[in-house]
């Protein structure tokens, strides 16, 4: 009886769960570095000194600006992509619940690592810079457009460079 007992409840934290949510979690850490170090990294109101490493939850979006003295502010969004670590709760019998835990948790995402944050300097009262984060990198606006457009362009559907 002691036995079965035991079994149930192993199955019960398993069911309540999702693979990705056992395995890594809600959060995240994600390193922030800079060039020039020492840069203040502000993410929705909270500051950091960079180099920073930060714990984000999975499925938040968040507004992350980067600013020192003599240095053109920068800005940028960040929100966690969908990541095929999920898909495993597939193999398991009724994984399709840990599917769905996964999702309403978050655990089903991840944050593309973001590279060295480099500040131009500043020309007197430039306007911040607005950058977007496209897989980790840093680029404008019209970059990331091109980008984004080539990755679903449907004659490069399955092309891997």
């Amino acid at each position: 009886m002691r036995h079965l007992a035991v079994a149930a409840m192993v199955a019960a934290v398993l069911a309540c769960g999702g693979c990705a949510t056992l395995v890594r979690g809600e959060r995240q850490a994600v390193t922030f570095r800079t060039e020039p170090a020492g840069a203040q990294v502000e993410i929705d109101g909270r500051t950091y000194t960079a180099p920073a490493k930060v714990q984000l939850q999975r499925k938040g979006e968040y507004r992350v600006t980067v600013s020192k003295a003599g240095y053109r502010t920068v800005s940028f969004p960040m929100k966690a992509q969908w990541d095929a670590l999920s898909l495993g709760n597939m193999l398991i019998p009724g994984g399709s619940i840990g599917f769905v835990a996964d999702t309403v948790k978050g655990a089903d995402r991840a944050f593309y690592q973001v590279a060295t944050i480099r500040l131009p300097e500043a020309a007197a009262d430039e306007p911040p810079l607005e950058l977007e984060n496209y897989r980790g990198r840093l680029v404008s606006r019209e970059e990331y457009q091109r980008l984004y457009r080539a990755d679903r362009d449907p004659e490069r559907a399955f092309y891997f460079p």
